[in-house]
């Protein structure tokens, strides 16, 4: 099962959920602190449209890299355990997608792939008819790299060529019907989970755990690798060990 107008529709089902409830959203905000006050409440600086804002919360849930959370942390963290998030490592992640006249390229939604530029294909009128204008489908090439590597500074046109070059050679697609071309590009995609992860990743958690009022959460928060059922599963948790605690 997969949603007629696309997974964003989960998203925008919380989200009202949500605003429903009384809670404020907040966009596109550069965080310049966080604050843990000594009676254990949180102070967050950020700017939107370059105007600042100061803000408490009893609570704060990260779903941001660990890395990324130390920066603004304060009191800041020892740098040993500094040291120790900034080696935890992210794959990013490049989808190109082609647009093509509609019909069933792969007879599947997915398909992994090996020896290609591109680790899984997917074929998106097979997850639900409706995403695609009438008389389109869309072939989504998903392409792992590092971030800033030559990878994600290809242009979308050396992308496409070198994806088309193998879809061709695949019988999969050809270069006359393609309609256009894009990019969606993700800096932390997956966690990449080295030798020394586990022992980082213990260190992260443990200071958290010691840290008012604060947890991490989410596939890059966490660095834990889940699918959407797993994150959500997780976050409801939470939720829960936060209502026992007579938090929210």
């Amino acid at each position: 099962f997969y949603p007629v107008k696309g997974f964003g529709a989960v998203a925008e089902k919380l989200k009202d959920s949500f605003l429903s409830k009384g809670g404020t959203l907040r966009l596109n905000c550069d965080i310049s602190e966080l604050v843990i006050n000594e009676n254990n409440t949180c102070t967050l600086h950020y700017s939107n449209g370059g105007e600042l804002f100061e803000e408490e919360a009893a609570y704060v849930v990260s779903s941001i890299p660990p890395s990324s959370l130390f920066q603004i942390l304060k009191p800041a963290p020892p740098t040993s355990l500094v040291l120790r998030a900034d080696n935890l490592k992210y794959l990013s992640v490049v989808v190109l997608y082609i647009v093509i006249y509609d019909r069933d390229v792969l007879n599947t939604s997915f398909l992994y792939m090996v020896g290609r530029p591109y680790n899984r294909l997917c074929n998106t009128n097979r997850l639900q008819q409706n995403l695609c204008p009438e008389g389109e489908n869309m072939l989504g090439c998903e392409i792992t790299c590092s971030f800033n590597d030559e990878i994600w500074k290809s242009s979308d046109e050396e992308l496409f060529e070198k994806c088309l070059n193998h879809l061709e050679l695949d019988k999969l697609i050809s270069r006359e019907e393609v309609k256009q071309f894009f990019t969606v590009r993700a800096k932390n995609a997956y966690p990449f989970y080295q030798l020394d992860y586990k022992e980082n990743l213990n260190a992260v958690f443990e200071y958290i755990k010691h840290t008012p009022n604060l947890a991490l959460a989410g596939r890059v928060g966490a660095f834990k690798y889940m699918d959407t059922h797993a994150c959500l599963e997780d976050t409801s948790n939470l939720v829960e060990e936060l209502k026992n605690q007579g938090t929210i």
